[in-house]
């Protein structure tokens, strides 16, 4: 791994990182929005109408997105100017058939929810049109290591949302469809401000031929089954907790997910970076180096979400009523469990796309397959037990489970994972809370004073986490503006 690698992998991450976090906080600002102006039971039914319209959008994309991210970032330069058109083309049938079946057949399914969403039908159909072009066009950008054009649009697109929120609540306005409007009109200015940053003359080669359609599709379709199971890993239980609860439920569970959401989205940046770079290493057959940067991404993360995870357990009522709240506060514990489930899921998806980044997506469909099942038939049982809860411990669940899976598969085929750079943070972590709890409640002062431990604990046994907190600040906060050739 030369030094020009490493230097383009960690300024290409703290551009993606900083336009993330900048997204981060303004979408979560319009969610605080919505959550005090609406009510809990609106609130509910828009977080549904949202599932149901990523549900349709992760059935009918066959994965093409992230064979996009594959073959465009791929050493050969035949396989780059032959991709984005026949996977573009592939893509407008797909969306096409879906709105035909949806039209069909989405009066029959919808009253299946413990609510009339028939008339939010046509609005679902649209929200999954746009963000089917989204998630396409902010792939290519990528793909192509565009990774500043792609925090501006997450940036610019934010800020717009919020804008229009705030707009509607001075004119006294804000109701569920009018959230629902918002979310239209931000989603298609992102997608025509993406439009605006697509390099067209690098990727529309119109080289359309059935061997390439072919070589697409083949990549794709292990991909698309893993996309569709970590769909039922993660967002079934909305549609679970319809079926037997009330969308009061519903936004009781989004409240709780929604922070856990937030660092997801955060951690995606870094996987903005990682998928594409990793691929070209192990194309390139620098596996040793692949292995270094597999090994090292583990050990940042695990030491940062690990952080993140204790703020969560210490002071989580506080969170949830300055960001949600008080009606909200019945998800506080609930949110420091996401927490935990997130953490295991992101050291989860390091270890995935290694696999796929190594020509192996059909090991990462194994392992979606069975987490995804793990999960459905925990909150199949658990739902009815625990109300909601028992949704977030079958999350808990099936991340444990994916993480297990996945470690034991890269073993298996030799990409050895040092283990200790995820267990040493965790450890440290469970004897805080240990301490934490054995004196709760606790007082500010003591949260603070456990904090301080965690630092000291952290930097003492691990002695790369000084200098990544050091990367972090430094890369954070003094990266250069892209150069343009």
């Amino acid at each position: 791994m030369d030094k020009s690698f490493k230097r383009d992998f960690i300024k290409g991450s703290a551009a993606a990182s900083m336009g993330t976090l900048v997204a981060m906080v303004f979408q979560f600002l319009s969610i605080v929005i919505i959550t005090r102006y609406v009510t809990k039971e609106e609130f509910g039914i828009y977080v549904l109408i949202i599932v149901i319209s990523t549900f349709i959008d992760t059935v009918s994309s066959l994965a093409l997105e992230q064979s996009l991210v594959k073959f465009i970032s791929s050493a050969d330069s035949l396989e780059r100017r032959s991709t984005f058109i026949p996977i573009l083309m592939i893509r407008i049938i797909l969306v096409v058939a879906a709105i035909i079946l949806v039209v069909l057949f989405g009066n029959f399914i919808m009253p299946l929810f413990n609510f009339t969403a028939t008339g939010f039908l046509d609005v679902i159909i649209i929200l999954f049109i746009l963000s089917s072009f989204r998630g396409l066009f902010y792939n290519l950008l990528q793909g192509m290591n565009l990774f500043k054009k792609y925090a501006l649009v997450q940036t610019i697109t934010s800020v717009v949302r919020v804008a229009l929120l705030f707009i509607i609540i001075y004119l006294s306005a804000l109701t569920l469809k009018n959230v629902l409007l918002v979310e239209i009109i931000a989603v298609t200015f992102t997608v025509l401000l993406q439009m605006v940053f697509i390099p067209y003359k690098e990727v529309f080669h119109w080289n359309v031929n059935i061997k390439n359609i072919k070589k697409i599709l083949n990549f794709s379709f292990p991909l698309y089954f893993s996309g569709i199971s970590y769909f039922v890993q993660t967002q079934v239980n909305v549609f679970i907790i319809s079926a037997y609860l009330n969308p009061l439920s519903i936004a009781n569970f989004d409240v709780a997910g929604k922070i856990p959401q937030a660092s997801a989205k955060g951690f995606q940046s870094f996987i903005i970076v990682f998928f594409p770079n990793l691929s070209r290493l192990l194309s390139m057959g620098e596996r040793d180096s692949a292995m270094i940067l597999i090994n090292k991404s583990i050990l940042i993360l695990s030491i940062i979400i690990n952080l993140l995870l204790l703020i969560s357990f210490l002071f989580n009522s506080e969170i949830i009523l300055l960001l949600f709240s008080d009606k909200y506060l019945d998800s506080a514990l609930a949110f420091s469990l996401m927490m935990v489930a997130f953490y295991l899921t992101a050291i989860s998806n390091i270890m995935g796309y290694s696999l796929v980044s190594a020509g192996l997506p059909s090991i990462t469909l194994k392992v979606n397959i069975a987490a995804g099942i793990i999960n459905l038939i925990g909150a199949f049982l658990m739902v009815p037990l625990w109300g909601f809860m028992g949704a977030v411990y079958s999350i808990l669940l099936t991340g444990l489970s994916s993480l297990l899976f996945h470690y034991l598969y890269l073993a298996k085929y030799d990409m050895q994972i040092e283990a200790i750079n995820f267990i040493k943070p965790t450890l440290i972590i469970i004897l805080v809370l240990l301490l934490y709890y054995t004196f709760y409640p606790v007082s500010l002062i003591i949260k603070i004073i456990l904090l301080i431990i965690y630092f000291v604990a952290i930097t003492f046994l691990i002695p790369e986490a000084k200098e990544i907190f050091k990367l972090i600040v430094k890369h954070l906060f003094r990266f250069k503006p892209e150069s343009h050739s």
